[in-house]
């Protein structure tokens, strides 16, 4: 085999190995990928948070199912301790904390906030951690080179995305952190469901 034939072989092997990465989704593909979440009725997540303040610092397990705009949290601290569990529609909520105490929460994110001792943007958290803006709410977006969302800034929250996972064929956070005003949350996320049987 001569010089030139061995070079034009190594070179249409590497352009073959380049076409069997898969392609960088578009701004576009992003854009398609907002209006399929927008679309669903229930997801749910499991994974890992951690809250720290000026006074504060707590960390524990997450889980979050979502059923049309029926919500129910679950945090468990370290050993059990500091747990709490949220059920309701954003009007209203149940608040049940380790103990078994239970509250009913009419103002769930001012009132969480009171029960917490730290501000909680629960009406925007469930776009968030699916990076999506609140709809309801002025939004500032940074994209990655690659298209999916790098930052967001909305009410004064920044959310930084610094890793995503594949579910199925669309892009999920995996993890990511929320910051205003002394407040940090960082959620790393171990597995999401979207929609039934997903």
């Amino acid at each position: 085999m001569n010089r030139a034939l061995a070079l034009f072989l190594l070179v249409m092997l590497g352009l073959a190995g380049c076409s069997l990465q898969p392609p960088l989704p578009a701004r576009s593909d992003w854009a398609a990928r907002q209006e399929t979440l927008a679309g669903l009725q229930s997801w749910n997540l499991s994974g890992r948070i951690s809250v720290r303040t000026d006074k504060d610092a707590v960390n524990g397990s997450l889980s979050w199912v979502q059923d049309g705009e029926q919500l129910e949290m679950g945090f468990r601290g370290p050993l059990g301790v500091g747990g709490f569990r949220l059920s309701g529609d954003p009007q209203r909520m149940l608040f049940e904390d380790s103990k078994g105490e239970k509250l009913v929460l009419d103002e769930p994110g001012s009132a969480l906030a009171t029960q917490l001792g730290w501000d909680v943007p629960l009406a925007s958290l469930g776009y968030w951690i699916r990076a999506m803006p609140d709809p309801a709410l002025q939004a500032e977006q940074d994209f990655e080179t690659s298209g999916r969302l790098q930052r967001l800034r909305q009410d004064g929250w920044s959310v930084d995305y610094e890793r995503y996972v594949l579910q199925g064929l669309v892009a999920m956070p995996g993890k990511v952190t929320i910051q205003r005003d002394g407040i940090r949350i960082r959620l790393v996320v171990d597995n999401w469901s979207l929609g039934p049987g997903r």
